[in-house]
This record gives structure tokens, C-alpha cells and sequence, in this order.
């Protein structure tokens, strides 16, 4: 098919313009028109350049007719400058089916097909990088490379904003160039990122903020307290809206001032939200609801609606509400009647959903991004792999813009080489240092295995499911996954619970005591344990294993609201026939998790794959990476240190307080920005006894907390690139803080130590 010339003339016009070759000007010469030259031109779809003019109006001036020899003379001429044109532009249709004829034999070849205007498809994104999809081809057509673990995306004040999680940093990506051109340092841990009133608004879930930046001078301007592991950010109905995962609280910010309203309480641990005029629709993945909230007032507009198991993600369009989860499915939910219309299983552990033109696009950490119409999402889903995580969308006028994170599997193989001054405990009942601990083994209940908040979930483990205590929250009943086995090839079965716990109180600890008593007291005829550790345990009044019904259930004599959490600790873990059961193990322990012992020497442990594991659910329980870990203990900080540097080990662990040298921390930092990490792990504090003078006065422990120079403590960690003080138990971020320190020097409602 040749392709019409004028048409792609035309195409290049502006508004009321009329635009046409060269040709055409001279054969309408003496018609009166004025035309206007606009330069060489280049055509898309045809070949070489053409010289176009846009048509004026007739001139106003009356001329006399032209006379027959004059109108002959001008028709020579026009003749003669159109033969001393080029062959493309003398001959288009013949040229163009010329260069049809040549593509269609060359593609026939296998050799080429030329498409200048289309830019090829890729087959994959790279990690830690941008996608860019063509939405009307539906395949990846560009890659950029961003920050550490991409968490948000969004599109405004001329640019695309990315939140890089673990760079605690903000990408700026130059819409023309497609080209990273600034990155703009923020709180701990941003995830969510949105843009309004020329601001960008960044919520750090690793602390307690809201970054907002200059959209125009790219500076951070202000930093806003909103609650408790805030990680998602929207903005509508004339408002900014954060979602604050651990203390599951919506919290509206006025959009010019950033000032912070009342916190709304929403279903438990919020991660998601979508917002217009008619609602804030609000994601709570502990839950499994969504929520719809009035945008004026922040009151309930209907109850809860369920949706899948965990969802991760919402979005407004296409006359719907639409959820993700991680379990794969997606729900449309009618916004007037509050209620579910369709839910469609596209399979994945969906984390991110948006709606174009007819369309539904969601984000799958499995390597993919999934396409659904809009009016009937069930009928065709295409899938366009990404290979690497697909994390969070965003639409960028004709295309949809995906942030990608490694994928599981691009780490699965090699050996990981760990060192450490201490020695990693390999029994359960030696749990404070459980490093290799929880790569053997496993409990009912586990915590969702990512970083940051979410990372603080409550999940079935070696259980099908949560159980909701009964008998006035006395009662706990587990059911078993089936099918489930130790390293040693042995089934696990439900007496094995109780078996584990026994232990706990039968064993003294290297650190004093027993384990159990502390922190499984209220179980039903713990008496019987009392004195621990003790010769023997009979906790079969309080833990009763139902082998042909596969459950084990707990019997507490009073309510422990921490007994879930609880049942976490490795203490827990289920413990075969046949092991010891007043010594440690000091080899291998059989487990459950992907990796067993496979030898023990001087000064090294080494686990290998266990040949019995399969992956239950990759939330609480994913496949291992390396195929081989060898970890080497006694080594002294500052040799394991240079051991790293020198490429002879991959990782220096810090247990037991003992890790990097305080004062090589900042160089370190500065040096290998990308190989340093640091995370919250534990609150160092002094205890007090305050039955006993002279603690047993207010003014004396007040005088106490007052004389201790956490600032000093704090330089021998190795400063705040290491630690942070504090002053509470619970960690800023943590589930239940509030800013609170009533003995420092000017005590103020920020609740930081001052001195």
C-alpha cells in the first residue's frame, strides 16, 4: 500500500493551517494564492525531504486576467521546476511502492524490517530501574536506571518522582530525555510519593515522616510528623492523605501548609490508598478490606468491604474502585453501592494497580505486568514480562511507566560467606542470637519476610491460618499444613509443638535460666514446670496435639494478648522424636526451613539446601538464595572487616553487640555507600529495680535518667550513622510509639533526647 503524501503533509500542519509541496504551489500558480515557505521537511513513512508552503489567503488586489501567452509561460515554468525535482518528490506513488516492494522482500529475507517510528520491544527490565511500556502495543519499549529498590512512582511538575527505599533517596527523571537528573536525599525508607501544588510529598516508612520537596529547586523544604511507619501518600478532594501501616491511622495534610489533621483509625496495617471527589478508599492488608471514607469529614461512608488475602494496592477509574492483592486476584468494587461486582484471578503476588483509557494495569512481583480491560477484566488479560519485580506503576501520557526490584530468583545459586566474632546459635532453645536459626526452622506463626513495616505482619506459618482465640481469648487452635516434613526426611506431626516448648523449660540457657518460663507462663499446668529448668515438663494440659485431625491447641490459664508474637520465637519451633531433650544439639538440628546443617568444624558452620523444603507460601517462607552458606565465627570485627573489603567474605554480621569498629562506621559510609546497611534491631537500656532503695524514689531514678549521657553511649556505638537514642523501649516507627521524653533538657512534644 503506497503511502498518500498528502496526507502526511498534512499531518505536520498546525491549527488552521493548510500546508502542501512544493508541486502543488506550482500548478496553482495564478490562482490568486499566497504561499508561504516552511522549510524542508522530513515525512514519516516516506522517503527523503520536501520542501512544504503554507497557503495564504487570496491577496485583495484586482489584477487583470492574464493574458493566454502569460498563463502558457507560467505553466512552462511550473513544468520545468517540477522535472528538476527529485525522483521522490517528481514520482511519490511510484517511489513509495518501490520502497514497499524492497521492505517486503528484505523482511521476507529475515534480514530487516525498518520501522524508524517504532522502537523495538525489550525483552526484560533490569532491577532497580523504570520500565517503560507502550500502552497501545503493550510491550516494553525503554529502561532506566534508578536508586536502590524502587518503592513509589509518580508523574507531575514535568517530571516522573521515584522513592528509592533503601537509598533513602528521591529520583527525578527528566520527561524528554528520560534521563535521571537529580536525586534528592530524604527520610528512612520512602515508599509512597505523590505530586501537588508544586510539591512533591515522599512518606518514609522507616520513620515517622513526610518529606516535601521543591518541585522546582528539587530541595527538601520541609519535613512532616505524621504517625507511626507511614507508607503510602495520595492526594484529592483538596487534601494530601497518608496511610500510617503501624499505628493503622489515615492521617489528611492540609496541601499548602503540610498541618497535619486528627488521625483517622482504619482496619489494621494500611498500606494503599486512592482518593476524588467522592471518597478516600482506603487498603488495609492485615484486614483484608477496603475502606471508603468521606472525603470531607474522614467519617465510615459504609462498612468494610472484604476483599482478597492481603491486598496491596487500589485505584479510582473506569466508573470503579479496583483492588490488588498478593494472592493474585483482582477486585472491582462499585463505589454507590459499596460492594463487590467481580473478582478476577490472574495468579502472581500483585503489589500495585492503576486504570488508563479502558484499562486495568497491575504490578506482579513475580516479573510481569498484567493488562485487563476496564469493562470486562475477566475476558483478556495479557501479560508483559519484566522479568525483575514489578513494584509500583504510574500512567505517563500514552504510556505506563512500571519501577522493577530484583527478583528472587535472579540471586538463587553461589555460596554466601558471612563472618562474626560471636557464634550463631544452632539449637532453638539458644534463640537471642537465631541468625541460622530461622534459615532451619520454622513456627505456627512468622512474620512476613520483607523490610520495613511490613515486614512487622503477622502470618501462618507452619499453620494454615491465624486462629481467633476463644473461651474469652484463652483457646488457640492450629491447623497443620499437610504434608510437612524435617530435613532429616521425618513427617512433623502435631505432638512435636509441645515437644519444642518442653524443651524451653528443661534446658538452662548459656545466659541463666530456661527460656520457657519467661515467656510461656501462662500456658495451662505450667506448674508442673515450675523451678525451670527442670528434669522433666509435662505440658499436656496446656498444648494438646490432635494427630488424626492435625491441630495442635493452647490452653492459657488467663489471656495473653502477646501469645501469637510469642509462639514466633524459635523456642517454639516443632522438635522430632528422638532429639535430646535436657542438651542442646550442638550439629545439625532437623528443621523445616530451606537450609540444614551440613557440617560443623573449627570456627565454621556450613548449611546447605534442605532436600526436603518446599516453598508453602514465599511471604513467610521463601526459597533461600545462595545454594551454599558458610559462616566463620571468632574473627575479630576489624579482620572481618578487611576480609569483606579484600572480596574474601560477602557479609559481617553483627551479633551480640559486637559488629563494625565504632570508628571506622563514617568512613565506611562514605566509602561504600552501596555496602553498608543499617537497621533497627534492638533498644539497649538500663533496668531498675524499684523495690529496692534507692530506686524505690521517683526523684532518684528521674535524677538517673537525667545524669546518663546518651549522647556519649551513643559515639561509642558509632555514632548516628549506627544507633539513635531514644527514650522509651519502643523504637520511633514501632507499632504503639509516641513521641514522649519527659527527662531531657527542654522537653518538648517532638519527644527527642536533648541532653
Amino acid at each position: 500500500i503506497t503511502v498518500p503524501i498528502s496526507a502526511r503533509i498534512m499531518a505536520a500542519a498546525g491549527p488552521g493551517e493548510v500546508l502542501v509541496s512544493g508541486t502543488v504551489r506550482d500548478l496553482a500558480a495564478g490562482a490568486g494564492l499566497r504561499f508561504e515557505d516552511r522549510g524542508v521537511r522530513e515525512l514519516k513513512g516516506v522517503p527523503g525531504e520536501w520542501q512544504v508552503f503554507a497557503v495564504g489567503r487570496p491577496s485583495d488586489t484586482v489584477t487583470e486576467p492574464a493574458t493566454s501567452e502569460a498563463r502558457a509561460s507560467r505553466r512552462m515554468a511550473a513544468v520545468r521546476r517540477a522535472q528538476s525535482r527529485p525522483l521522490w518528490q517528481r514520482r511519490p506513488r511510484l517511489v513509495a511502492g518501490a520502497a514497499v516492494v524492497m521492505s517486503l522482500v528484505v523482511a521476507l529475507s529475515g534480514l530487516l524490517i525498518w520501522r524508524p517510528w517504532r522502537p523495538p520491544a525489550l525483552a526484560n527490565v533490569a532491577e532497580d530501574s523504570i520500565g517503560v511500556i507502550d500502552a497501545e502495543r503493550v510491550e516494553l519499549v525503554g529502561s532506566i536506571a534508578v536508586g536502590q529498590r524502587p518503592g513509589g512512582i509518580a508523574v507531575g511538575e514535568g517530571a516522573v518522582w521515584v522513592t528509592n527505599t533503601f537509598a533513602d533517596t528521591v529520583s527525578k527523571i527528566d520527561l524528554g530525555t528520560r534521563a535521571v537528573v537529580n536525586s534528592i536525599e530524604v527520610g528512612r525508607g520512602p515508599t509512597g510519593i505523590v505530586t501537588a501544588e508544586g510539591s512533591i510529598w515522599v512518606a518514609n516508612s522507616g520513620e515517622r515522616t513526610v518529606s516535601r520537596i521543591n518541585a522546582a529547586t528539587g530541595r527538601l523544604v520541609d519535613t512532616i510528623t505524621v504517625g507511626n511507619g507511614p507508607t503510602a501518600i495520595a492526594a484529592g478532594a483538596g487534601s494530601l492523605w497518608v496511610a500510617n501501616a503501624s499505628d493503622s491511622t489515615v492521617v489528611r495534610l492540609d496541601v499548602h501548609s503540610g498541618a497535619p489533621d486528627t488521625p483517622i483509625a482504619v482496619g489494621s496495617l494500611p498500606v494503599a490508598l486512592a482518593v476524588d471527589g467522592a471518597g478516600v478508599w482506603v487498603v488495609s492488608q492485615d484486614a483484608g478490606v477496603v475502606t471508603h471514607l468521606d472525603p470531607a469529614s474522614g467519617a465510615t461512608l459504609a462498612p468494610p468491604i472484604a476483599v482478597g488475602t492481603r491486598p496491596t494496592a487500589v485505584a479510582i477509574g473506569a466508573g470503579s474502585v479496583w483492588v490488588a492483592s498478593s494472592d493474585g486476584t483482582v477486585t472491582r468494587v462499585d463505589p454507590t453501592a459499596n460492594r463487590v461486582t467481580a473478582t478476577v484471578d490472574i495468579d502472581g503476588s500483585l503489589t500495585a494497580i492503576i486504570v488508563t483509557d479502558g484499562a486495568v494495569w497491575v504490578a506482579d512481583l513475580e516479573g510481569a505486568v498484567h493488562r485487563l480491560d476496564a469493562v470486562n477484566p475477566a475476558a483478556v488479560v495479557v501479560r508483559i514480562s519484566t522479568a525483575s519485580a514489578a513494584q509500583a506503576l504510574v500512567p505517563v501520557g500514552d504510556q505506563v511507566w512500571v519501577a522493577t526490584r530484583a527478583a528472587a530468583a535472579s540471586h538463587r545459586g553461589g555460596t554466601l560467606r558471612v563472618v562474626s566474632l560471636d557464634t550463631p546459635d544452632l539449637d532453638p532453645v539458644d534463640f537471642p542470637y537465631s541468625y541460622l536459626l530461622g534459615l532451619q526452622g520454622d513456627g505456627l506463626v512468622g512474620y512476613r519476610r520483607v523490610g520495613g513495616v511490613a515486614g512487622s505482619t503477622l502470618m501462618p506459618d507452619l499453620a494454615t491460618a491465624i486462629p481467633i482465640p476463644t473461651d474469652g481469648g484463652k483457646t488457640y487452635t492450629f491447623q497443620l499444613r499437610p504434608d510437612l516434613m524435617y530435613a532429616d526426611g521425618q513427617p512433623v506431626r502435631p505432638d512435636d509443638f509441645r515437644r519444642g516448648i518442653e524443651r524451653g523449660f528443661q534446658i538452662a540457657s548459656p545466659y541463666g535460666g530456661a527460656f520457657g518460663p519467661e515467656y510461656y507462663g501462662s500456658l495451662l499446668g505450667v506448674e508442673a514446670c515450675a523451678g525451670a529448668p527442670v528434669e522433666r515438663c509435662d505440658l499436656s494440659a496446656g498444648i494438646v496435639a490432635d494427630a488424626s485431625a492435625n491441630t495442635v491447641t493452647f490452653h492459657l490459664s488467663t489471656p495473653d494478648p502477646d501469645f501469637l508474637y510469642k509462639l514466633t520465637l524459635s523456642v517454639a519451633y516443632p522438635v522430632p522424636p528422638g532429639t535430646p531433650a535436657n542438651a542442646a544439639v550442638e550439629g545439625a538440628f532437623p528443621g523445616t526451613g530451606p537450609y540444614t546443617v551440613s557440617a560443623t568444624g573449627d570456627n565454621e558452620i556450613r548449611l546447605t539446601r534442605n532436600p526436603h523444603f518446599r516453598s508453602w507460601d514465599p511471604n513467610v517462607r521463601p526459597d533461600g538464595y545462595a545454594d551454599e552458606i558458610v559462616w566463620r565465627y571468632g574473627i575479630d570485627p576489624s579482620q572481618g572487616l578487611a576480609m569483606v573489603e579484600r572480596g574474601e567474605a560477602d557479609y559481617l554480621a553483627s551479633i551480640g553487640g559486637s559488629g563494625v569498629p565504632a570508628e571506622s562506621i563514617a568512613g565506611l559510609r562514605a566509602e561504600y555507600t552501596a555496602q553498608i546497611h543499617s537497621a533497627s534491631v534492638s533498644v539497649t537500656s538500663v533496668l531498675l529495680n524499684t523495690a529496692r532503695p534507692p530506686f524505690d524514689s521517683l526523684t532518684a531514678r528521674q535524677a538517673l535518667s537525667m545524669a546518663i549521657d546518651r549522647a556519649r553511649i551513643a559515639e561509642l556505638y558509632g555514632g548516628a550513622l549506627a544507633v539513635a537514642v531514644t527514650c522509651q523501649v519502643l523504637p520511633p516507627a514501632y507499632p504503639g510509639y509516641q513521641p514522649y521524653c519527659p527527662y531531657t533538657t527542654d522537653a518538648g512534644p517532638g519527644g527527642r533526647w536533648q541532653g
